[in-house]
């Protein structure tokens, strides 16, 4: 499942492999969206480059170019240049700090990953399949939110900026296109 936004036009596509076998298709498919907005940054949140990673090894094995692309892991940016009055700096408790409302604010990315990972084979017969899809919009979108309050110049007053953390990029100049998240 990939939850791509896609800024300019303002349009969420979620591409979903019902079964095991459809990946390769979803994964091209995603391949042209992104690729239709080169140059433009990919925006994800795991702190270690997660879905670059799993995004780029699956190009690779489909041997597809994707040598273009520009990724950044904003959770890397934010832990490097904010320090913020939450336990933890998991995507849920971010958002919902920035002000985000989660569909499903009970649930988590290891929780969604393993149904996905259990149901792969024919993924529309578990039944919250609908669920699984909400929770991957949220996600992107939780991300938009934060790329507008902390990239584009709306971090709030009650946000501690501390002074030995690196500046972060300013995608208000730079620009952005697309946030993919990969379950």
């Amino acid at each position: 499942m990939i939850g791509i936004y896609i800024s300019k036009s303002k349009e969420f596509i979620q591409l979903v492999a019902d079964r095991r076998g459809d990946e390769k298709i979803i994964i091209k498919k995603c391949l042209e969206i992104l690729s239709d907005h080169s140059g433009a940054h990919i925006i994800s949140y795991s702190g270690s480059r997660f879905d670059e990673r799993m995004l780029r090894n699956k190009f690779t094995e489909g041997r597809h170019n994707h040598s273009h692309l520009i990724f950044d892991d904003i959770l890397i940016d934010l832990k490097a240049s904010l320090a913020l009055p939450i336990p933890t700096y998991q995507l849920g408790e971010v958002g919902d700090f920035f002000g985000y409302r989660f569909t499903h604010p009970n649930m988590s990315g290891q929780e969604v990953a393993s149904i996905y990972m259990r149901y792969s084979d024919n993924l529309r017969k578990f039944g919250g399949y609908e669920k699984l899809c909400t929770y991957n919009e949220d996600d992107v979108k939780s991300m938009l939110s934060l790329v507008e309050h902390l990239y584009q110049k709306t971090i709030s007053s009650s946000t501690t900026i501390t002074a030995e953390k690196k500046p972060m990029k300013d995608f208000s100049t730079e620009g952005f296109e697309g946030i993919a998240e990969l379950l």
